[in-house]
């Protein structure tokens, strides 16, 4: 019986200070989902590639200077390797981080391992992220990232993307989007305090489904790009979207166990 492997993003709200507009690592939210990998490895027997979003290390800038939809070269080149430069750095603070804390992270790089034409993933250099699995046992780092783009120059590629790709071409057991909210909900339940949780979305692209999640500036289209990253690529995939923010979901999702959330297929 094969180890089951699960792909798991860990939004960029919950690991850095967003909300605040401020490039920092929120270190307290770190040591606790930390130590809930930590104890779902101790107790089962798991692949697992982890990617993070960037939080206030990429979104901010990229929206700023509006690579976001291309590059006009050479003039937007400083730009574009300054994102990438920003977040390149937050994934080596976050290796740093877990591999403190006893987890064995290898981060790599997703602008050499990717290729784009018009946003969408044309070429995928997968050999590393198998290595790190098959070989070492490690857990491949991956993060949102401006990557090259044949028509476009430069692109943004979100994690969200790379999750709902890399669970497809790699055959995950299962896909785990762990952000700031509960799942998707029928309403913004920042708005109205009677949203109603959707436990399943059978169809992922339910045109009355709310999916607003952080309220900070968000360049790869908040929880709305989220559901519609996984809608396209996932095929007979079970995946959760979870509040990573609160304690032990991340734990029980790992582990087997149910939690509050919404299933997609």
């Amino acid at each position: 019986m094969s180890i089951p492997l699960i792909v798991c993003k860990l939004g960029g709200s919950v690991l850095t200070r967003k909300r605040d507009g401020l490039p920092e690592l929120d270190r307290p939210a770190l040591r606790r989902i930390a130590g809930e990998l930590r104890r779902a490895l101790a107790e089962r027997a798991l692949r697992l590639v982890l990617i993070h979003g960037v939080g206030a290390y990429g979104h901010s800038l990229v929206a700023e200077t509006g690579i976001a939809e291309g590059l006009r070269l050479p003039e937007d080149l400083p730009a574009f390797l300054r994102a990438h430069l920003s977040v390149a750095g937050l994934n080596l603070r976050l290796a740093e981080f877990f591999h403190e804390a006893g987890l064995p992270i290898l981060p790599l790089s997703p602008a050499a391992l990717f290729e784009l034409d018009r946003k969408a993933i044309v070429t995928a250099h997968l050999a590393p992220i198998e290595f790190a699995l098959e070989t070492l046992a490690a857990i491949p780092l991956l993060h949102g990232d401006m990557v090259p783009d044949r028509t476009l120059g430069g692109a943004v590629l979100s994690g969200d993307l790379i999750l709902a790709y890399l669970s497809r071409v790699l055959r995950a057991d299962l896909a785990l989007l762990g952000t700031d909210v509960d799942g998707v909900f029928d309403r913004d339940p920042r708005l109205d305090p009677t949203a109603r949780l959707l436990e399943r979305l059978p169809d992922p692209q339910n045109p009355a489904a709310d999916v607003s999640g952080s309220t900070a500036t968000d360049v790869t289209g908040g929880m709305g790009g989220k559901l519609a990253a996984l809608a396209r690529e996932l095929s007979g995939i079970p995946a959760w979207i979870f509040n990573l923010e609160a304690p032990d979901r991340l734990f029980r999702l790992l582990t087997g166990r149910s939690c509050p959330g919404t299933r997609i297929g």
